[in-house]
């Protein structure tokens, strides 16, 4: 194990994961230590080497291991990171060309314009239309969408129609039904003082009478 104090830049990979580039290797993260430390190791599979930083700017703290390969080409270091970046930036702004990025690029990175050929600048260019292509097919179709919208406010008319009409049964009083045994108790009431009450005294003079008639 061995202190140095050498320069670190950021890169980004493919997959837009942030690596370290040291002396032309690159390393991947690959988690967090007791100590405080973040571990980087060599992003070659059979390569044992690590590094180990401190602090969000990455300052380099240790070094393990050694590489068993060569480091790469500046040239394909360049054109990888330039690439991975535009790459990004392609899919987090959609409504810039590819274009214009590249010549952005290559106006503000010296280096980029005098190394990258042109058979690297169009292989960044498919890179970039590859991605914002890929980007493009994860998001719904604007037909989808709206008809998504639509539904999601016909369910919502719908909704509130039927809490309204839940509130208007709740506030509407019942229709009052005849209490059947209140009425039959009534009538009976009233067969029974018909029964009770008294005749007068000229029925009660022809009441024979009735009686063999059969009218009463």
């Amino acid at each position: 194990m061995t202190s140095v104090n050498c320069e670190l830049r950021k890169i980004y990979s493919q997959r837009g994961r942030v690596l370290l580039l040291k002396d032309r290797f690159k390393y991947s993260k690959y988690g967090g230590l007791q100590s405080g430390e973040t571990g980087w190791k060599c992003v070659e599979k059979s390569c044992r080497a690590k590094l180990y930083t401190k602090g969000d700017d990455c300052k380099l703290s240790r070094e393990t291991g050694e590489h068993l390969h060569s480091p790469l080409d500046e040239n394909v270091i360049m054109r990888q990171a330039i690439s991975n970046r535009l790459k990004r930036k392609s899919t987090e702004c959609l409504s810039a060309k590819p274009s214009k990025l590249v010549d952005l690029e290559l106006k503000t990175n010296e280096n980029a314009l005098t190394k990258l050929t042109l058979n690297d600048i169009k292989l960044i260019k498919d890179n970039m239309y590859h991605a914002r292509a890929k980007k493009k097919q994860s998001l719904p179709p604007k037909n989808r969408k709206r008809e998504q919208l639509v539904k999601i406010d016909d369910l919502s008319v719908n909704l509130a129609r039927e809490q309204t009409l839940s509130e208007n049964d709740n506030l509407s009083l019942p229709r009052s039904s005849p209490d059947i045994s209140k009425t039959k108790e009534a009538k009976d009431n009233i067969y029974q003082e018909q029964e009770n009450e008294e005749w007068p005294e000229w029925i009660c003079h022809i009441q024979p009478h009735f009686l063999a008639t059969g009218l009463i």
